[in-house]
């Protein structure tokens, strides 16, 4: 069940709001589980263009998407120190998402988030868009994370190159190649 807005008596949501270049987004914050500094990432080969790689967050490893590339925005320079990484949940699984500063949790009546404009092409899509919310300092675009984090991206993530392959299988009349085994010689 949704908060009530206690000045309307209406629905509520909470939006993570966060900065992407020169525009403002925001996500609903059920779909996120923390936001933390960025830390070391480790890039993977041949991954998409907008994954950064993966990182280490306490025992887990998760991909990073720089979502202002993924939808395809402008960032003059390099990131800054307010840059963070939003880590949440997409097919189940925990994904981060780096943007260049998080603004905070706003409270949001549901009747002021205005349905998402129609889209001439480019990157977003009215599908990756769940509305526009008017602030006294702008809009922020209001992101569905499900749509917006492509899961293909996340999948060709999930299986870096480093991991093993299944090995061939033999015909039926091939026997089958048992590895050499090491022994340990104690001295």
């Amino acid at each position: 069940m949704l908060p009530k807005d206690t000045r309307t008596g209406g629905e509520t949501s909470q939006v993570v709001n966060f900065r992407l270049g020169c525009e403002e987004f925001g996500v609903d914050i059920s779909s996120v589980r923390e936001i933390t500094t960025v830390g070391d990432i480790t890039s993977i080969p041949k991954a998409p263009p907008s994954v950064r790689g993966v990182m280490n967050l306490r025992g887990q490893v998760i991909a990073v998407i720089d979502l202002a590339a993924h939808l395809g925005i402008h960032r003059d320079g390099e990131l800054t120190p307010g840059a963070r990484i939003v880590v949440a949940e997409s097919g189940g699984q925990p994904v981060g998402m780096l943007v260049d500063s998080v603004s905070g949790v706003i409270k949001i009546p549901l009747e002021d988030i205005g349905s998402p404009p129609e889209l001439a092409g480019g990157e977003l899509t009215k599908a990756e868009v769940k509305g526009v919310i008017t602030l006294e300092r702008g809009l922020v675009v209001l992101l569905d994370l499900e749509r917006t984090l492509a899961q293909h991206e996340i999948e060709q993530v999930d299986s870096p190159a480093c991991h093993k392959q299944p090995a061939p299988e033999a015909a039926a009349d091939e026997p089958l190649h048992q590895p050499e085994t090491a022994q340990l010689v104690e001295r």
